[in-house]
């Protein structure tokens, strides 16, 4: 005979090794399903455990949890119902091989049907719970279909959650910048005579008074929204005080100029001749208001050195920078006999050099803490700084952004409207009370600090905070009491029913061999249903010598007892 071939080797093995294998098949499906809920638990209590960064990041490249748990529970699904199903499919199958005797009754008819619809419907596993047996398989069944809501259970247990990362650098100032560097620039270094003005500072009351706002300094954060700088900037800080005077007239008298010195602020006598107002903060500061004479002034601002008179040469104490000083009617008008202003308002300011503290985050415009000024009081700071050069512009020349004066139209007196400080500060009527240009004239020296640490950031101590927002994955370890479904689903499914048979005793669902039984003895017609009679009747296996030398086995039914597995 010629040799067979490796396929038909092969069946041979398998069907004599049938019962083996079928056992090696139950273990193998019990390890994976074991090693599927080990990884299942073990990423959710401990997912860097397997060194997989997209476990952790969800930015991250790699295969998601939640891909992974939708695949592990997929397969841990299958393997679950598999095992179930050959449980009580090798349990029927015994079963029903077994010898009918009076001692051994084996399944009834109608529990026998059940028992196979129950391995291959999901409707037959709902309908067992009502007509089965054994409790045991009512509830497996019911738990099997449960473990479809097993993958969403477990994906509801993984998110999303952010948490930020801060760290702080210190850069300090550049050695070949000095701190006022971002200050001193072309137009108010070059005094030359007297004949330069101070254009960083007119620039920044141009943006301040116009309710402008500065744009970020580029080199500092970029495009990094959560970059936050803290500079201790170089910075020039003015400190303003008010005053509003309600004024009386009273009769002309005389010719002589009538002096005004710290005035009572609720009634003040203005004779109809110039009236000079004095600082108080700066008494060499004064303002002339002139009602009666031409040229009719009634707006006068002057700056000085802090100490000394308006154009004179008086040296600044260390830390101190200019007085300014102005008076105006408010409104800008007099009375028809020329003789008062009703009512008059004066502003008097001392600027001072130091340190203040700014801060830019992201790509906003930086802003200033004004309360964080501190005044510097060595002599060395402003000879290093250069700030005399800038402090003639204010002290001696008379060439300060905030020397101006406001006079009748026509009289040649009238340079408000040439210096856009004043023009800005005063609006164009002048009614404005003081307190309001006070404030004003603090937010001028306050933009010109913004604006030179714009111009030379790396004149300033710097410290950069940068705050890293990232996001994990979060595991909720308690979602894991969803797989007791699954475990008790094949606890309860192979409880009672742990022994595997062989290809002959458990045909499965071969239709050839399980057609080679023939019909069930003592039962006839089951195509057309079983009976109620027949429904109680044990059914299990029958030997009938029908042939010489021949034994057949079939299925067969005994009568129905009144107690039944």
């Amino acid at each position: 005979m010629p040799k067979a071939g490796f396929p038909r080797r092969l069946r041979d093995h398998f069907t004599t090794n049938s019962r083996a294998y079928n056992i090696l098949c139950q273990l193998t499906l019990a390890l994976l399903s074991l090693l599927l809920y080990s990884l299942v638990i073990l990423l959710y209590l401990k997912p860097k455990v397997f060194s997989l960064e997209s476990l952790i990041d969800p930015f991250a490249r790699g295969p998601s949890p939640q891909v992974l748990v939708s695949i592990g529970v997929a397969i841990l699904g299958a393997a679950t119902s598999s095992w179930t199903t050959r449980c009580v499919e090798h349990y029927l199958w015994l079963q029903l091989a077994q010898p009918l005797t009076e001692d051994h009754r084996g399944v009834t008819l109608g529990e026998a049907q059940r028992l196979a619809q129950w391995t291959v419907s999901p409707l037959q596993r709902i309908l067992y719970f009502f007509s089965g047996r054994l409790w045991s398989l009512k509830i497996s069944g019911a738990l099997l279909l449960l473990v479809a809501f097993v993958n969403t259970a477990l994906l509801a247990g993984i998110s999303n959650q952010s948490y930020q990362i801060t760290g702080t650098e210190h850069v300090p100032p550049d050695d070949s910048t000095t701190p006022f560097s971002g200050y001193v620039m072309a137009a108010n270094d070059r005094y030359r005579g007297g004949q330069y003005r101070d254009i960083p500072t007119e620039i920044a009351a141009t943006v301040t008074l116009s309710n402008l706002t500065i744009p970020p300094v580029a080199t500092l954060c970029g495009s990094n929204t959560s970059c936050k700088v803290q500079a201790r900037v170089a910075a020039l800080n003015a400190d303003c005080h008010a005053k509003s005077y309600t004024n009386v007239s009273l009769p002309l008298a005389g010719s002589s100029e009538v002096e005004i010195i710290n005035p009572d602020p609720d009634s003040i006598e203005l004779i109809g001749r110039p009236i000079v107002y004095k600082s108080q903060l700066n008494p060499g500061n004064t303002a002339t208001l002139n009602p009666a004479v031409s040229p009719f002034y009634w707006a006068n601002f002057s700056s000085s050195y802090i100490g000394g008179t308006s154009g004179s040469n008086t040296r600044n104490a260390p830390g101190d920078f200019s007085n300014i000083f102005g008076a105006w009617a408010f409104g800008g008008e007099y009375n028809a006999d020329r003789v008062l202003f009703t009512p008059s308002e004066t502003v008097d300011c001392n600027v001072h050099f130091g340190w203040v503290w700014a801060t830019q985050i992201g790509s906003n415009s930086p802003t200033l803490d004004s309360t964080t000024f501190e005044k510097n009081d060595t002599e060395g700071l402003s000879k290093q700084i250069g700030l005399m050069v800038i402090g003639r512009i204010y002290g001696e020349s008379n060439r300060s952004p905030f020397s101006f004066t406001g006079a009748a139209v026509g009289t040649g007196a009238n340079s408000i409207f040439d210096d856009p400080i004043g023009y800005l500060l005063l609006d164009e009527t002048a009614y404005i009370h003081a307190d309001v240009v006070g404030r004003r004239i603090e937010k001028v020296f306050q933009m010109a600090t913004l604006m030179a640490w714009g111009r030379q950031p790396s004149a300033a101590h710097a410290y950069y905070t940068t705050t890293i927002t990232k996001t994990h994955y979060v595991y909720d370890s308690r979602y894991l009491l969803v797989l007791f479904i699954p475990v008790i689903a094949a606890f309860l499914g192979g409880i009672g029913k742990w022994h595997m048979g062989d290809s002959r005793e458990v045909p499965g669902y071969n239709p050839m061999v399980i057609a080679s039984r023939g019909p069930v003895i003592g039962v006839a017609r089951l195509w057309d249903g079983i009976t109620p009679e027949d429904e109680d009747r044990p059914v299990g296996s029958i030997v009938i010598d029908n042939w010489p030398g021949v034994s057949m086995n079939y299925y067969g039914c005994l009568q129905p007892v009144q107690s039944q597995q």
